[in-house]
């Protein structure tokens, strides 16, 4: 157990994968809140992460080559990598055992689209119940991690997602929206934090990324410590 927001978080499960390019999770149980929290952290090096987003990715299927929801084949490896861990008979027989506790997926960077994909994996496999366990994705500067039709989908499924962006992130412009023929698009739920960190702006939930709100265009930069 650890104190965790003051409050004992029991640890279910982590890993601790070496894979330069991979990513690692670690499960928290909260039985006085009834949540779960799974949180994944970003790459180990920005500029491995970048240089991978912008040379290494491209749009694969989902399921198989002909499905048309895809997302970055980097992503999907990366959270592949994890997802017999995170949804291994340990886990899942723990989260049998606590129905109705929410279910919460955080991650920062590449963990956000780690995050954003072993979310959706979930509950499109039936691991985690849309109703019972009332599934949360909260990211920060997350790239883009999907085509339209992924994102649509996603939305479909899970309601609640807050996509926290920092105003200048250029890890956010990532992969572009049109490279080489893929079509990439954002999910809704935007909160663009100021340049200071000082404060913030709620915008509209809808998809993509044309905001009627000018408060809520994100300015371009190229300061990785707006990441």
């Amino acid at each position: 157990n650890v104190d965790f927001f003051t409050k004992k978080w029991t640890i279910v499960s982590q890993s601790s994968n070496n894979n330069f390019l991979s990513t690692n999770y670690v499960l928290w149980r909260n039985d006085e809140y009834k949540k779960y929290i799974i949180a994944f952290p970003g790459t180990r090096d920005k500029i491995v992460e970048i240089f991978g987003e912008i040379f290494l990715i491209g749009l694969v299927g989902y399921n198989d080559e002909e499905d048309e929801i895809k997302v970055p084949s980097y992503f999907k490896d990366a959270a592949f990598d994890l997802k017999d861990l995170v949804f291994s008979n340990k886990n899942l027989n723990d989260i049998n055992e606590h129905p109705g506790y929410q279910f919460i997926a955080v991650g920062h960077s590449l963990g956000g689209a780690v995050a954003t994909i072993i979310l959706y994996e979930g509950v499109s496999k039936g691991y985690i119940d849309p109703n019972k366990n009332e599934p949360v994705l909260i990211t920060f500067g997350q790239p883009r991690t999907g085509n339209e039709e992924f994102v649509i989908d996603f939305n479909k499924k899970i309601k609640n997602i807050f996509r926290v962006v920092r105003d200048g992130d250029l890890v956010v412009d990532l992969p572009p929206q049109t490279l080489i023929g893929n079509k990439y698009c954002h999910l809704g739920g935007l909160i663009l934090v100021n340049k200071d960190a000082n404060s913030m702006i709620s915008c509209p939930k809808e998809i993509g990324e044309d905001y009627p709100d000018k408060e809520c265009q994100k300015s371009f930069s190229i300061d990785l410590k707006y990441h």
